[in-house]
């Protein structure tokens, strides 16, 4: 479906490098299509370190016409493979790994669609089928990112379960996973989610560490987001629903002046979110009437 959306796909530079070393194959990336068509976010899944960068450099330019859902535009994930020279020897593995990856992100796509729906049974039979192509393909650093977004919707499983102890194992798993990159958005997203799940837990200590230690994390990310106005949304998103969790926590515990530092936060980044949210509105009663907000 991708491929039939795209417009516009100015080939790669060949590195002169690598050409001079006669490197070839592919490069093999997911990505993200905003809902302008324009590719917002990459990651490489595959390919020679010394073609990488020209391969991403080049998809950052690709252009799709929008994809839709009940008519409205949306935002899609995709793979997207950048071929350098005549890589025939690597096609078979190629295409497998392209396979692997449209199934396994279809799979995560399904188990948060019924784990919203609360219909845990068949997303915990969903998240198994999807962890044995996964650990297959062997352990992290391979497929870190799978391995990653796999516990992350365990731990979600665990949680809705009400495991508190299953749930919270997952979670510093995907914390642990993102040891390399402290200050990425998956690091913040795991960081946020453990957060949630002490507060879940009475566990308010741990979830005030975890939480701010989300914020201050999606902040950067947002801060070096500049002009990606989809990848600020999503980073805004996790600091509000972050900062919204620490005003409630501190109105539980009569701090009045924290839940208004939280709420200044949640104010200041709502601007990028794209619709009305309760969160910011309680936040907002909070900043006008401080004396009259209870927990």
């Amino acid at each position: 479906m991708a491929a039939s959306h795209l417009q516009s796909s100015p080939p790669p530079q060949y590195p002169a490098l690598a050409q001079t070393a006669q490197i070839q194959g592919n490069v093999i990336l997911h990505i993200a299509i905003d809902a302008n068509g324009n590719v917002s976010q990459l990651r490489v899944v595959s390919g020679h370190p010394m073609l990488a960068p020209a391969a991403l450099s080049a998809v950052r330019n690709w252009k799709y016409s929008p994809f839709t859902s009940n008519g409205q535009p949306v935002s899609v994930f995709t793979v997207a493979v950048v071929r350098f020279g005549n890589p025939a020897n690597h096609d078979a593995d190629d295409r497998a790994e392209v396979a692997f990856q449209d199934k396994f992100w279809e799979a995560m796509d399904q188990a948060q669609g019924e784990l919203n729906a609360n219909n845990l049974t068949a997303a915990g039979k969903t998240l198994a089928q999807a962890q044995i192509p996964l650990l297959a393909g062997g352990p992290p650093p391979r497929h870190l990112q799978e391995h990653w977004q796999w516990e992350m919707l365990m731990g979600q499983l665990n949680r809705q379960q009400h495991n508190f102890t299953d749930s919270e194992q997952r979670y510093k798993q995907a914390v642990s996973l993102q040891k390399d990159n402290r200050q990425g958005p998956a690091a913040a997203a795991s960081l946020a989610a453990l957060g949630e799940l002490y507060f879940e837990s009475d566990k308010p200590a741990a979830a005030r560490d975890n939480l701010n230690q989300a914020i201050a994390v999606y902040k950067k990310n947002y801060k070096a987001a500049d002009k990606n106005s989809s990848a600020q949304a999503l980073y805004a998103r996790g600091i509000v629903d972050a900062a919204w969790l620490l005003s409630k926590m501190a109105l539980s515990d009569h701090t009045q002046d924290e839940a208004l530092k939280q709420c200044k936060i949640v104010s200041e980044y709502q601007t990028s979110l794209t619709a009305a949210d309760p969160k910011v509105e309680d936040c907002r009663r909070i900043l006008s009437h401080p004396e009259s907000s209870t927990p």
